[in-house]
């Protein structure tokens, strides 16, 4: 199976709110977590115990 890729570009400010900067760090987090293709069960207790900090 072929993957297919794309390229996007993102824009950071030290000046964004707080609230932007948390949404752009679990975005962050999440494409990561796709690209590795890990188990659904490990890839939820990752992003429970992130989102917990």
């Amino acid at each position: 199976m072929e993957k297919e890729f794309s390229i996007g570009k993102v824009s950071f400010s030290e000046e964004m709110p707080e609230e932007s900067k948390l949404w752009l760090e679990r975005l962050v987090e999440r494409i990561i977590l796709k690209e590795l293709d890990l188990d659904p069960s490990v890839e939820a207790k990752l992003i429970s115990h992130s989102t917990k900090h």
